[in-house]
């Protein structure tokens, strides 16, 4: 990941250790929260310092960031719950197959998350 000032000059880089998975990142008080193909959940200040990271056994897909809380998918077939403070997970949801979307809808009382795969997923 990298930070670019507004003429384009760098001004840090992160190096996770495969492809990021951001479209987009998550940002939420001066944090940035991103998956990686590297299997970690990343929360990486807006210095490019990190905060904190959680590894998972398969690559993590982009986060969406709701209430102080991250929702995201992995490829090892769940949808996570963590705590945007401190990356512990809240709780975790299986799935038939893995969830490739960056497609995430809240409303008052649920969330909905489409897949590639023509499937509606939704908490409520």
């Amino acid at each position: 990941m990298y930070c670019l000032d507004l003429n384009g000059n760098p001004v840090w880089k992160f190096p996770a250790k495969n492809m990021i998975a951001a479209w987009p990142p998550a940002y939420y008080k001066e944090t940035i929260y991103f998956g990686s193909w590297d299997r970690n959940l990343y929360a990486v200040g807006v210095d490019g310092r990190l905060k904190w990271k959680v590894q998972f056994k398969e690559a993590v897909m982009c986060p969406f960031l709701w209430d102080e809380k991250l929702y995201f998918s992995c490829w090892d077939n769940n949808i996570y719950c963590a705590d945007a403070n401190t990356g512990k997970i809240l709780w975790k949801f299986e799935i038939r197959i893995p969830l490739v979307s960056d497609r995430w809808f809240q409303t008052r009382q649920s969330l909905t998350v489409t897949s590639h795969y023509a499937e509606l997923l939704s908490n409520n």
